[in-house]
């Protein structure tokens, strides 16, 4: 919706204005869900982003965008911490979406 990608597009260019990983999409199956697969990915795009910097360096922040508490504390698991909130009403359909959030996980120096 239109809606929704303003609201995506503002919380990216305010939390994620520098270099970054973009974690742009994460979805596991439910038919795959809870074998782990969601954990292995952020894990390595986690370690993929820490060793951008090169040794002695800091790596790439990471950014994403979710919904729902669930979503966030998955993703806090990872290191990523919510920066901004946003509730709209309109969205698909005319719903009120009140749980939608941006999280960013802070430039990590890569460890062996």
């Amino acid at each position: 919706s239109d809606v929704a990608d303003k609201v995506m597009g503002r919380f990216h260019r305010a939390h994620a204005n520098k270099p970054h990983i973009y974690v742009q999409l994460m979805a596991v199956d439910p038919a795959g869900q809870g074998k782990g697969l969601c954990s292995r990915l952020m894990r390595t795009i986690n370690k993929a982003a820490d060793a951008w910097g090169g040794e002695g360096r800091a790596g790439l922040p990471c950014y994403l965008e979710c919904s729902g508490m669930r979503n966030v504390t998955v993703y806090r698991r990872f290191g990523y911490e919510v920066v901004e909130r946003a509730s709209f009403s309109g969205y698909q359909g005319g719903k009120d979406f009140d749980d939608f959030y941006a999280m960013v996980r802070p430039a990590c120096e890569a460890t062996g």
